[in-house]
């Protein structure tokens, strides 16, 4: 959540059949904000290891979060769990 452009953010494993999982990210952009997965990608070289960068991005309207505030993943990882092979993502 470190690009200015994203107000929140999740990342979750999804399906990978050679690497049984690859981290993508889940994010809500600012109100009024703009940004490219590949851009979003980009802002993470250098910061984490280069296995770590996600292999893609998912730009949705609002995280889904508890009555708490806390983001409700186990629903992430249910609905984008095959998202890598659906896109046709697998290297």
């Amino acid at each position: 959540m470190s690009h200015p452009s994203v107000a929140m953010a999740a990342v979750i494993g999804a399906t990978h059949p050679k690497w049984d999982e690859r981290p993508i990210i889940i994010t809500q952009l600012a109100v009024g904000e703009q940004v490219s997965e590949e851009a979003l990608i980009a802002h993470y070289e250098g910061k984490v290891a280069k296995w770590q960068l996600p292999n893609a991005v998912i730009f949705v309207e609002a995280v889904p979060l508890n009555g708490t505030g806390k983001m409700l993943k186990k629903d992430l990882r249910e609905q984008y769990a095959n998202h890598l092979i659906e896109r046709g993502l697998i290297d």
